[in-house]
C-alpha cells in the first residue's frame, strides 16, 4: 500500500494486491477473520499511507474478495431469467423476419 505514492500505476495495483492477500485468510480462518483483517488493513492504510487515493480505493473495494462467496449465492429470479432466455431466443428470429 505504501508504493501507491511512489509509482503512479501502483495507486490501483497495490489495493488490488492487498485485497487478494485477504483470500487465504478468508479460506483458512473464515469470514470473521477475513473481515477483521480487512478492517485492520483499511484503518492502517488510512493512517499510514501518504497517498490517500490508494487508501480510499482499498477502503471502498478491498472487502470484495471476502464477501464474494456471499454474492455468488444470490441467484437471479427465475422469472427474470426465463424472460431473458425467451427474449434472447426470439429476438434474432423476429429481427430477421422484419427485414
Amino acid at each position: 500500500m505504501l508504493f501507491g505514492g511512489v509509482i503512479p500505476i501502483a495507486v490501483y495495483c497495490c489495493p488490488a494486491l492487498a485485497a487478494m492477500l485477504l483470500v487465504p485468510i478468508d479460506c483458512e480462518c473464515g469470514t470473521k477473520y477475513g473481515l477483521t483483517a480487512y478492517a485492520a488493513v483499511a484503518v492502517l492504510s488510512v493512517l499510514l499511507v501518504a497517498d490517500k487515493e490508494t487508501a480510499a480505493v482499498f477502503v471502498f473495494l478491498g472487502y470484495y474478495p471476502v464477501v464474494k462467496k456471499f454474492f455468488d449465492r444470490i441467484r437471479p429470479k427465475s422469472c427474470f431469467a426465463d424472460s431473458l432466455k425467451t427474449f434472447c431466443s426470439t429476438f434474432p428470429q423476429s429481427f430477421f423476419t422484419f427485414f
